[in-house]
């Protein structure tokens, strides 16, 4: 059981039909138009909706009725789901597709002493919630590891944000130059590129919207 990274909505899908088997073709790809194809925690993306493992949100040991719930269903990848712990903390984690649990900004989103390979997390609030405490907790353990063999296993995560992170800072680096110069289709062609890199859709949204933020492209969030 882990939580993170960017609301979503169950209602942009219609929900699939569950029998035995909650790793149909169906149901990976509502749940790839859900998480527009990442893992809900780290935000990691691929093409295919099939590399990825369905999480189940709430543990359903106690509870047969929750294999087949839609609404229980998340997509993970397999770093996420071994690195987790096998129980869910007390008090639980925020839910991304719960209206009440506004994971984009009830958590803090940052780059340790600018190093793009070391993301940190942290409660944007002076008096956080237990899910909000849990959550960062979590991200940090998913992110950083937590023993010798996850922090090892981690390691390729990190890589990939330090590496989207630096692409991104040269994007805005070019189109600051060309607004600079008068190059208005430069300036505008890097700017597409940016608010890609921004998009709720791409990569690792919030860390890079913390670098956005930071040199205020805020204005280009979806």
């Amino acid at each position: 059981m882990k939580r993170r990274m960017i609301n979503v909505d169950r209602k942009r899908v219609d929900a699939p039909s569950i029998d035995d088997s909650w790793r149909t073709p169906q149901i990976l790809d509502a749940l790839g138009i859900v998480f527009f194809n990442k893992c809900y925690l780290c935000e990691l993306k691929y093409l295919n909706p099939d590399d990825f493992q369905v999480e189940h949100f709430r543990e359903r040991a106690s509870n047969d009725e929750l294999k087949r719930d839609w609404s229980n269903l998340y997509l993970a990848c397999g770093n996420c789901n071994s690195i987790e712990p096998k129980k869910a903390w007390n008090g639980g984690y925020l839910d991304p597709c719960a209206d009440e649990d506004d994971v984009e900004t009830l958590i803090k989103y940052k780059f340790y002493h600018g190093n793009y390979d070391n993301p940190r997390f942290s409660p944007a609030s002076p008096l956080p919630n237990i899910k909000t405490i849990n959550s960062v907790n979590l991200l940090t353990r998913l992110h950083q590891g937590h023993n010798p063999n996850t922090k090892r296993k981690t390691a390729s995560l990190r890589e990939l944000i330090n590496r989207r992170a630096k692409k991104l800072i040269k994007t805005i680096t070019l189109h600051q130059q060309a607004l600079n110069k008068n190059d208005h289709e430069a300036a505008r062609q890097n700017e597409t590129q940016i608010r890609r890199y921004l998009s709720r859709q791409s990569p690792f949204t919030m860390l890079m919207r913390c670098i956005g933020s930071r040199y205020n492209y805020a204005y280009l969030f979806d």
